[in-house]
Parts: C-alpha cells; structure tokens; sequence
C-alpha cells in the first residue's frame, strides 16, 4: 500500500526550525580549529546551480572550492545562500574549510537533493539538530563519511533524514550518537539499498518511530534497543520485504499506536509473544498480510489487531 508511506511521509510537518540560535552557532564556531575540509560529490547538469543546505557561519574563516576548474572563493554572508552555477555538466567534487552549521535538505531545491552523490569527509558540517530530513529526498547519495559528523549527540530529530534516499549504502551511521532523539519517523523509509548495523543506536528518548523502515527494502539488521519511551510504531516495518530480526527484548508498555506496525512485511516471523501492549493501544492491520504466525503474535492482543 503505496498510500501508507505517502500518507508518513507527507501527513506531519517536520519538527524544529528553519534556522539556529546563536548558541548552536557559537557551539560550531568554537570546533573550527581541528577538523579537515568538508568534501563532497555532485552529478551536476550544465547550468545547474547547487546550493550548500547550510549555514556559513563565518565567510571570513575559509573557502570553498566548487570543483569545475575555478578557483577558491569566499561564501557571502548571512542570509545570502552559498550557491554556484555550474556551465558543465559531469561529477564534480565540492570541498570547504569553513564551518557549515545546519545542513538540512528540509528546503532544498529537488536539483540539488538530486545531484548530491557523496560525501567522502564531513569535515567542520553540523546536522540541523530539530528539523530532520538532512539528507531527504537525496537519491543518488550512496555513501556517507565512515565515521560520524560533529555533534550527532545534539540531534533531537532523525525524522525523514534518510527517507527516499534509495540508494545509499554505506556510510558510519552506527557511531552517531543519538541519545536525545526523540523522532525516528519516517528516517529510513523508502531507503531501498540500507542495511548498515544501527544495533549501538541509544533510542531511549524515542517517542515516534512511525514509518521508520517502511519499504527499507533490504534492512535486516540486529535492533535490541532500548524503546521505554516508544510510542508510536505505526508502520515502522511496514512493507521491509527483508526484516527477520528477534525484537523480543523490547519494552511495549509505553506504546500507543501500532497500527500496520508489521504489515506487508513478507519475512518477519520472530516470536513477540512477551510483548504487553497497554490498554489504550491501536494497533488495526498489526501484521496484515506479513509472514508473522498466530503464535508469535503478542499476548492479549485485542480483537481488531490480530
């Protein structure tokens, strides 16, 4: 059912804001010392312009090199976008030695979630920490840094970050710190190609992780998270062709909604019979059409679920 991942990815507006306060980009500032350049891939058209989804916090501190033949320049000021027009098409590599502080493809142009391929060192970038969707919609990215950018433990939203980014595979997203996020939805969905190991992810302030592997096609990694504060699994795995994974350790008592938690979901047969839904639970079409038997369904599971 197409309409349940159009209706994630669509039906709730983003959490957070469009830009930072001064104190995020002070915390940015105060790391430009020690980090390499920030250095990236693009498959761009001609006459395409890409523009950086960040903030240049200081133009003064650094350059960026656009990969086409010219030469360093400076990125103007706040509210000016950093942005370049390429007049020839082909890959090119983007590198820049100042500080990016909230990348976000939240209000990214549809060409410059495109065109972006890779990012081969995260150098002084920061992730937007409460809008999500940093990479959303970016569906030639392949590959990440393998390890983590600077800050993951000040993000409170993932939600949509990897959504639609069919192709990416590789990267560090084990070593990201996520011990204050408090929205998964919709981070992995439609994320065709992922199957990177996220079992050390810290999701104990997760409350929503609506949508989060829905159509993650080829996810079938370990989770024995921590979910005491889960409370909304609406299809998280639904249509995860792939996922056969034990989940049996996983606190449910917190959990309102399950609706569609597991349908569709065509390999998934592991025993949740110790899971204990709270009497408020929703959890209509729980397992539609997956592979989970009777037997392995939760105890007291009510009617319209099962």
């Amino acid at each position: 059912m197409l309409l349940v991942t159009l209706l994630l990815l669509r039906g709730r507006q983003v959490t957070g804001r469009a830009t930072l306060n001064s104190a995020e980009l002070n915390l940015l500032l105060e790391q430009q010392s020690s980090y390499e350049r920030f250095v990236s891939v693009w498959s761009v058209e001609p006459g395409q312009a890409i523009t950086l989804p960040a903030f240049v916090v200081d133009p003064g501190s650094g350059f960026v090199n656009w990969g086409d033949g010219g030469p360093d320049e400076r990125c103007p000021p706040l509210p000016s976008p950093c942005r370049h027009v390429y007049a020839v098409g082909g890959l090119v590599r983007v590198s820049a030695t100042m500080a990016l502080a909230g990348w976000t493809m939240h209000e990214a142009d549809q060409p410059t979630r495109d065109a972006l391929v890779e990012i081969e060192s995260w150098g002084k970038l920061l992730l937007h920490p409460s809008s999500g969707r940093h990479f959303y919609n970016c569906t030639k990215l392949r590959a990440l840094p393998a390890n983590a950018p600077l800050h993951t433990d000040k993000i409170t939203s993932l939600e949509q970050s990897f959504a639609l980014a069919s192709a990416l595979s590789s990267g560090g997203l084990g070593l990201w710190d996520t011990s204050n996020v408090v929205t998964l939805r919709g981070a992995f969905a439609m994320a065709s190609a992922f199957d990177q190991d996220i079992s050390g992810w810290d999701v104990s302030r997760v409350q929503d992780a609506g949508g989060a592997f829905v159509r993650a096609a080829k996810f079938n990694q370990p989770l024995p998270w921590h979910t005491k504060n889960l409370r909304d699994t609406t299809a998280m795995f639904a249509f995860a062709a792939s996922f056969n994974q034990p989940l049996s350790s996983w606190w449910t008592g917190s959990i309102t909604r399950a609706n569609s938690m597991f349908m569709e979901a065509s390999a998934f047969d592991q025993d949740l019979s110790a899971w204990r839904f709270g009497t408020s639970v929703t959890c209509r079409y729980f397992a539609q059409n997956s592979a989970l038997t009777t037997a392995h369904l939760p105890q007291g599971l009510p009617a319209e679920c099962v």
